[in-house]
């Protein structure tokens, strides 16, 4: 029996070929409440070898080579270390991949702002149960609860963020004091995608799998009751279709993903999520 490769979809890597590359990232050292994000990008490449190539939703289907799988990131334990690794990676990556999309598997949260220090996108798209705007937290401001608040401090115009249902009063504080970011709570997804039609330009999407109700994905390090539903994705992912390329996506993260041993789901459909959003980038729908 012929194994098969350990990249995504199994595809076969072909640097000419590859549109979108993929770097696994499993750290998860600041993990709050309990770890074991970092055995995510592993287990979502091993299920992706069991779905299928096309999408019906979008009528989309994956040619041979169009994503490359890199081999897993080397962590570092302390965030202090780990952050500027993920950024003069990222910046390797663009360099050695110049002209692709990009695809980054945490692991958690915290991978994504140094991911957007080297993209520099004009907006930042987040999925998320959580506000991650603390100034600190368990003492590193690269906690993954800091988050949202350290990409805002970037060069960004816009952040928005749907699926919010948990924020302390720290937060609260900070969200008041500022207009980049918009926080959407689950049940304001007609507001979020009203504001999402609004957006253009080159534009960064990061999901935190656990903006999704437990009910669907109870895989995730700090879970919460009453979150988004798989169709709210799609329904994100229609917008994203019919903005073509006005809406520039130069990538996107899946983070805080943390397999269950023997239930498999929650990794089949963060394998399922990544090939649907590729779907909807590729296959705009016609003006």
């Amino acid at each position: 029996m012929e194994l098969l490769p350990n990249t995504f979809l199994a595809l076969p890597n072909d640097k000419e070929k590859a549109k979108y590359v993929v770097l696994p990232i499993p750290y998860d050292s600041t993990a709050s409440f309990k770890p074991g994000a970092r055995e995510a990008p592993r287990r979502i490449i091993w299920a992706s070898k069991e779905v299928e190539f096309y999408s019906s939703i979008s009528d989309f289907n994956t040619p041979s080579g169009f994503v490359y799988t890199l081999d897993e990131l080397t962590v570092y334990r302390d965030s202090v270390d780990m952050i500027p690794h993920i950024r003069e990676s990222v910046s390797e990556l663009l360099k050695e991949f110049p002209k692709r999309k990009y695809v980054f598997l945490g692991g958690e949260h915290s991978i994504t702002s140094p991911i957007t220090e080297v993209l520099k996108p004009k907006n930042v798209i987040i999925f998320d149960a959580h506000g991650d705007m603390r100034e600190l937290y368990e003492g590193t401001k690269y906690s993954h609860a800091c988050n949202t608040r350290r990409i805002s401090e970037q060069n960004t115009e816009n952040i928005l963020v749907y699926g919010v249902r948990a924020v302390c009063f720290e937060e609260n504080e900070f969200y008041e004091s500022q207009n980049k970011i918009k926080l959407f709570k689950p049940n304001e997804k007609e507001e979020f995608l009203h504001a999402l039609n609004k957006l253009s330009g080159p534009t960064y999407l990061s999901v935190d799998m656990d903006a999704f109700d437990i009910s669907i994905m109870p895989a995730v390090g700090t879970p919460e009751p009453g979150g988004i539903l798989w169709q709210d994705y799609m329904d994100f992912l229609s917008v994203v279709k019919s903005r073509g390329k006005s809406m520039d996506i130069l990538g996107f993260d899946v983070a805080e993903l943390m397999p269950i041993p023997t239930f498999h789901s929650p990794e089949f459909m963060a394998a399922r999520l990544v090939l649907e959003t590729i779907a909807a980038i590729e296959k705009p729908k016609d003006k």
